[in-house]
């Protein structure tokens, strides 16, 4: 019996997707967006953090480019 729960969950683990990371996240903003929509709404998801990291990475990119091109 408890071989087959142990079987069970390691295959239950392996099908689930690996959560996608921040470089990822940093070239698809809008995925991100969602991401953290979803769990502002309550979803606990392995991927919540990466989203955010994400976003904030891009937000500083852009501030930083509107920071050099203002000496041009």
């Amino acid at each position: 019996m408890i071989r087959s729960v142990v079987l069970l969950g390691l295959c239950l683990a392996a099908c689930s997707p690996t959560p996608r990371d921040v470089s990822w996240f940093e070239t698809n903003p809008e995925a991100a967006k969602k991401v953290v929509e979803r769990c502002a709404a309550g979803a606990r998801d392995t991927e919540c953090e990466n989203a955010r990291a994400a976003l904030n990475r891009v937000k500083a990119n852009a501030r930083m480019e509107r920071y050099r091109q203002g000496f041009e």
